[in-house]
C-alpha cells in the first residue's frame, strides 16, 4: 500500500492518524511515516484497514486483534 492509497483508505474509513495509532496499537509517529511513505505499511495492517474502509470490519474487530496483553 502505498502512502498515498493509506492515506485515501483513511479517509474512506472516517479514521484519523491518531485514530489509526490506536487501533493498530502503534505510535502516533509510525502512522505518520506510513502516510509520508517514509515506512511501508505492513500488509496485515494494510488490508485490515482496507476491510475496515469497506464496512467489512469495525474498528473495535480491528482494535481487538492489535490489543496487546
Amino acid at each position: 500500500m502505498t502512502a498515498n492509497q493509506f492515506r485515501a483508505m483513511l479517509v474512506k474509513a472516517d479514521l484519523s492518524q491518531r485514530g489509526a495509532s490506536r487501533m493498530f496499537n502503534v505510535n502516533e509517529r509510525t502512522v505518520r511515516r506510513w502516510a509520508l511513505g517514509e515506512i511501508i505499511v505492513p500488509d496485515e495492517i494494510a488490508a485490515d484497514l482496507q476491510d475496515l474502509a469497506a464496512g467489512k470490519t469495525t474498528f473495535k474487530a480491528i482494535e481487538a486483534c492489535y490489543a496487546r496483553p
